[in-house]
């Protein structure tokens, strides 16, 4: 177990020697914003090694040359959750990074396949399970416990190797390093974007409540951020939509109104009016909401949706690693309505464009729903939000 500076970077000058590592993280997060690291484990061909985030005698920046270097892949299994993990933890940046996860959906199989059906598809047997939900905030760790963390990277790199070969079979290599450069580029979601999750909501408000929703949800992203809890547990969404609607000028309005109990207005009441009426840029309206003066109908999404199924199922590829419905309702919007507001759609990019994105167009084209969608049809017409 690596709990010094001293070992470390004597470690990290052998790893930066090393074509191929496996990398993988324990963390704990409950209750919390951000999980807490709690264990890094790095495997070579020969060698495991555990780093201690907990130890106070490490600096685990030390690791960031390591990450950022091109010369040495890293492979993991299900990279996303612990890129992000490592990124907010040592402020670093990833490059060459392998994701069996991902490999495994390009060769046709589940798209959140597990790492014990990876090492088992890969020929190594059954990984234990016993500390999926340890607790590894603890010290000293059992000895279970240091051998269910060695299990999470012993095979990784053979792995690698095997899946990497058949990739190089499949039509899908390069569509699965697209994948791994924006993996690498992934971070936990910035305080501008938490207004979407409110998007339909706002539909249905004034301009003067969508403004108050979309300046409240920043601020609670922002002081979860900053105070380290979940959203939710500082003020629910409904607590959200009723404060922006109610647009209060002062605390004794708030409090007026009952919205909230005693102690939250205590806590958050200062704080709730000053992000209303704070003096810097407040964000645009437009966007976050669709504004478009037409809606796309239930039955051409359903239809485009269960054609693009058609197309995961002929190219072999699980539909999840292409795009849900949502992101195939946003690409229709971008292409129909021209809607620059809207965000990026998955179908809008890359190597998911190229195969699936101009086909999905061509065939809304066809459709006889396709220029029938005028936004002020009768309420008897049926939408998907």
């Amino acid at each position: 177990m690596i709990t010094n500076n001293q070992d470390l970077c004597t470690l990290v000058l052998q790893l930066m020697q090393e074509k191929v590592i496996a990398l993988d993280t324990e963390f704990y997060w409950r209750n919390t914003y951000y999980p807490e690291l709690c264990l890094i484990q790095i495997a070579t061909a020969d060698n495991i090694y555990l780093i201690d985030p907990l130890s106070k005698e490490l600096d685990l920046n030390l690791l960031c040359p390591l990450f950022a270097s091109t010369n040495t892949l890293k492979i993991m299994h299900a990279a996303e959750n612990d890129i992000k993990i490592l990124k907010h933890c040592l402020s670093c940046q990833f490059q060459a990074v392998f994701d069996t996860q991902i490999a495994m959906a390009f060769l046709g199989h589940d798209h959140q396949l597990s790492l014990a059906h990876t090492l088992a598809y890969c020929g190594f047997g059954e990984l234990s399970k016993a500390h999926k939900l340890s607790d590894w905030r603890y010290r000293p760790l059992s000895e279970s416990q240091l051998k269910y963390a060695q299990g999470d990277v012993a095979h990784l790199i053979a792995c690698q190797s095997l899946l990497n070969n058949q990739l190089k079979n499949t039509p899908w290599l390069d569509a699965f390093y697209q994948e791994m450069d924006i993996i690498q580029r992934t971070q936990f979601t910035h305080i501008r974007e938490a207004p979407y999750k409110f998007k339909h909501q706002l539909a249905r408000l004034n301009p003067d409540a969508q403004k108050n929703l979309i300046l409240l949800a920043i601020w609670r992203e922002q002081y979860a951020q900053h105070k380290n809890r979940v959203t939710r547990y500082i003020l629910s969404d409904q607590e959200l939509i009723k404060i922006a609607k109610l647009n209060p000028q002062d605390i004794q309005s708030l409090s007026k109104d009952k919205l909230l109990s005693h102690s939250k207005i205590q806590r958050l009441g200062l704080s709730i009016i000053q992000a209303l009426h704070a003096t810097q840029q407040t964000p645009e309206v437009s966007d976050y909401t669709e504004t478009h003066n037409f809606k796309i109908s239930t039955a051409l999404l359903h239809c485009c949706f269960d054609y693009l199924n058609n197309l995961a199922t002929e190219f072999n590829l699980p539909l999840a690693l292409i795009a849900s419905k949502h992101d195939l309702k946003k690409f229709l919007y971008m292409k129909i309505a021209k809607a620059e507001n809207t965000p990026t759609s998955k179908l809008g990019t890359g190597w998911r464009l190229q195969h699936f994105g101009h086909a999905i167009y061509e065939f809304a084209q066809c459709q006889p729903e396709f220029f029938i969608l005028p936004n002020s049809l009768s309420e008897n017409e049926k939408f998907d939000d």
